[in-house]
């Protein structure tokens, strides 16, 4: 694995995120979804290329590596839940959102 870059044309990388395009799957003789159903998608994707994006109101980078989706699966909640939530509480603290534990879990 390549080194972590700290830093792009002399500017401070603070972030990372992966773009996935053509992500579909067949749905296993599932019944039609509807509008409004939660979908759980899984790919295998190849990153085709690295771009870097401002962050608002800053001098700083996020490194976006775009991908291609090269196969894909719709699976089960229970099968990406701790991945999901983990995802969820990161996104939660980037924006100043901070969870308290008051079940003692």
């Amino acid at each position: 694995m390549a080194s972590k870059r700290t830093t792009f044309e002399g500017r401070e990388v603070i972030g990372t995120e992966v773009v996935v395009s053509g992500a579909t799957a067949d749905p296993g003789g599932h019944d039609p979804y509807q509008v409004g159903d939660v979908v759980f998608l899984v790919c295998e994707a190849v990153v085709q290329k690295v771009t870097h994006k401002s962050v608002k109101d800053s001098d700083k980078l996020i490194r976006v590596a775009a991908a291609r989706s090269l196969i894909g699966a719709v699976v089960d909640v229970d099968l990406v839940r701790g991945a999901i939530e983990l995802a969820r509480m990161n996104a939660e603290a980037k924006s100043g959102i901070q969870r308290l534990d008051l079940d003692g879990d």
